[in-house]
């Protein structure tokens, strides 16, 4: 609870410093390079983070609704008892 507190306060500062996740004080002290060399803030901040999250639950929503589509198209593909004609389209996303 002491941390989400020290987060806030910290949010509420806005471009006075800089909320970052742990992987950039990781990064910063192992690396790739096993010397201690300080990353640049920005990819790690909290703001950057919280982008991807949210991108990655659009993607995944756009995936599961054409995942779905595809499934009814089968169906009705499959589906000898209808006596309707069925149009596919494929779109490149």
């Amino acid at each position: 609870m002491l941390i989400l507190v020290v987060v806030r306060k910290a949010w509420a500062l806005g471009r006075k410093c800089f909320i970052v996740v742990r992987d950039w004080l990781e990064d910063s002290l192992i690396g790739n390079s096993k010397k201690k060399t300080k990353r640049a803030e920005k990819p790690y901040t909290l703001n950057r983070v919280l982008k991807r999250v949210h991108r990655g639950l659009e993607d995944k929503k756009r995936y599961q609704e054409s995942f779905e589509e595809g499934v009814r198209a089968g169906k009705e593909l499959v589906d000898n008892r209808t006596g309707t004609t069925l149009v596919l389209s494929f779109s490149e996303d």
